[in-house]
């Protein structure tokens, strides 16, 4: 009887703190107070942070009421987005210095200097706050409210009278006209741009339509394709409802602000004219805007691969490889100009392309850079277009981690979150994966597997179902309003290529029977992911038996359907 009282006692106690951590804000905080000016209440633990920093004058006016966003509570000021982390009991604020400045990493660091009463050096971030930004840093909580500082003293944006500094979680204003008051320094109006940035992100993502949807999409080779429009009758008499084409930034902007479009205009002109959506995958900086510049004139994969032991392949490969911009901000200002250009008629937009292999970062492996990128560019997107889509660039399923070589695409996903208090989130509408079979079929796991195949079988990279591994990490750091799109997807049948030997352990008839049973799997158990992008539709016509994306499209050489053309052909969508 006792025991039963002390679980019943138990229960309780655990039910009663469920409760408290389930309110926005603690039940004992003060009284709300109204804004009739903006329709908004402030109360609880929100309230009690917002009078001690200072009230109007240092966070703005509210601007929403409380609400659940990337998997907390959150309310949004004119200056500052305010988070409650219930398993802290803390209020505090968004670092939305790191999110909409995400290219602080490149200012200029500063040498240390000695800590006095108007200077503190931060080696941390390599750089100093001083004076009126010291001042205002320290009265109002300093690095526990404020963050590090990003940056130095900078000329202001604006009209580069007054000075500004980045913080992670805020920009502070200097207006020499106000010295002396408690107007000297400010808050730049952070909350209410990132406001507007997610406003126009979230009504895209969140809309119950779109989440019910299941996308069929078809990657494609169309550059100086003068089949193209063969191609897209052929991908939409498949049942695909939009094509993926990778364009290296490279092959578009030749020279500083040179830009040849021709190619991209005339697939994105061609998609539309047939109905189908467009997506497009963007990497590959042009090489004089490179930090790391590979040996020779080109950046790809090094031929010839069947004629060379492994060790030599990857002696070459390292010496040919993709990478980012020196400057992030050029990244975010060409596609700023992509978006731009074609508006609406490009949905979405896939930034990069498997950054967790070292050859397409500069030869080495880096989620937080990565994440910089991601803030960087889809911020350029949605200046372009607000209402295109961001996908992450799809992750390689390595499932290996090997300096130099490649990073494990689950923690290099836990990684991004890990990064900068995990802007990542804030970062992208779609999150994007590639997941491919090998010689599994798409239910198969690591624990339960059909093939006879004794090869691929110990690790879950092997399988189509890899990406249920990452929406456990975007379970952990809670962030499930999320879709995921898997950005290449597919099953190689016999082919030349000497690292895809499993491939013959697959008929043409079993490719596509494994295609469509994916889509079939997806749509009823995984309702998470939105978009599946068959890799390939056409690329057979344009290569070399012995490259790998050969034996992975559904249309021959000669643009015959393959069994698993008809077999996606013949799903019920």
């Amino acid at each position: 009887m006792l025991a039963k009282r002390h679980r019943r006692w138990l229960i309780r106690v655990l039910l009663t703190f469920a409760c408290v951590l389930l309110l926005p804000t603690p039940a004992f905080a003060a009284e709300p107070r109204e804004f009739p000016e903006t329709n908004t209440v402030v109360h609880g633990a929100m309230l009690e942070y917002f009078e001690q920093m200072g009230g109007e004058l240092v966070l703005g006016q509210p601007l929403t009421n409380e609400q659940r966003e990337d998997g907390h509570m959150v309310q949004y000021f004119e200056n500052a987005r305010l988070e409650w982390w219930p398993e802290r009991g803390q209020v505090r604020m968004s670092p939305l210095g790191r999110m909409l400045i995400p290219h602080w990493r490149f200012f200029a660091t500063e040498e240390p200097v000695p800590e006095t009463s108007a200077q503190r050096y931060f080696p941390e971030t390599g750089h100093a706050v001083r004076f009126a930004f010291l001042h205002f840093f320290q009265e109002h909580g300093g690095v526990g409210v404020f963050g590090l500082p990003i940056s130095g003293e900078l000329p202001a944006d604006d009209d580069w009278q007054h000075a500004v500094q980045y913080f992670e979680r805020a920009v502070l204003r200097y207006d020499p006209t106000k010295a002396g008051t408690p107007e000297e320094v400010q808050l730049a109006p952070l909350g209410r741009e990132f406001l507007a940035l997610r406003g126009q992100s979230q009504a895209l993502v969140d809309t119950p339509a779109r989440a019910n949807e299941l996308k069929l999409i078809a990657q494609v080779s169309l550059f100086y394709d003068p089949q193209i429009e063969r191609v897209l009758e052929l991908a939409k008499l498949a049942g695909f409802t939009g094509i993926k084409q990778q364009v290296e930034w490279k092959a578009v902007e030749l020279h500083p602000g040179g830009y040849m479009w021709d190619q991209v205009d005339r697939i994105v002109e061609a998609a539309n004219r047939h109905g189908l959506e467009v997506m497009l995958g963007i990497y590959a900086s042009p090489h004089w805007m490179r930090r790391v510049r590979p040996t020779g004139n080109q950046a790809g994969v090094p031929q010839g691969t069947a004629t060379v032991s492994a060790e030599e392949w990857w002696a070459q490969f390292a010496t040919f490889h993709n990478g980012p911009p020196a400057n992030f901000g050029d990244f975010e200002n060409f596609l700023t100009i992509i978006a731009s250009r074609y508006g609406d008629r490009v949905q979405s937009y896939e930034l990069w392309n498997e950054p967790n292999l070292a050859g397409n970062w500069d030869g080495t492996v880096n989620p937080g850079e990565f994440v910089e990128l991601m803030g960087v560019g889809y911020r350029g997107v949605k200046r372009g277009n607000p209402n295109a889509i961001v996908v992450s660039g799809g992750l390689s399923p390595t499932g290996v981690n090997l300096e130099g070589v490649a990073m494990d695409d689950v923690a290099y996903l836990e990684a991004m979150y890990q990064y900068g208090d995990g802007v990542f989130r804030n970062y992208y509408d779609v999150l994007g994966l590639h997941s491919y079979g090998f010689n599994n079929a798409p239910a198969d796991t690591p624990d339960n597997y059909s093939t006879s195949g004794t090869t691929y079988k110990h690790h879950w990279s092997f399988y189509f179902r890899r990406f249920e591994n990452h929406w456990d990490v975007l379970q952990k750091y809670g962030d499930t309003n999320k879709q995921i799109w898997l950005t290449e997807m597919g099953w190689t049948t016999h082919n030349l290529h000497p690292e895809f030997p499993y491939g013959a352990e697959i008929s043409d008839e079993e490719q596509g029977q494994f295609l469509a049973e994916s889509y079939r799997l997806v749509k009823a158990r995984f309702p998470y992911v939105t978009g599946l992008v068959v890799f390939n539709l056409n690329f057979a016509n344009h290569i070399e038996p012995t490259d790998s994306a050969y034996a992975f499209g559904i249309l021959d050489e000669h643009l015959n359907p393959r069994p698993a053309f008809f077999a996606l052909q013949a799903l019920e969508k």
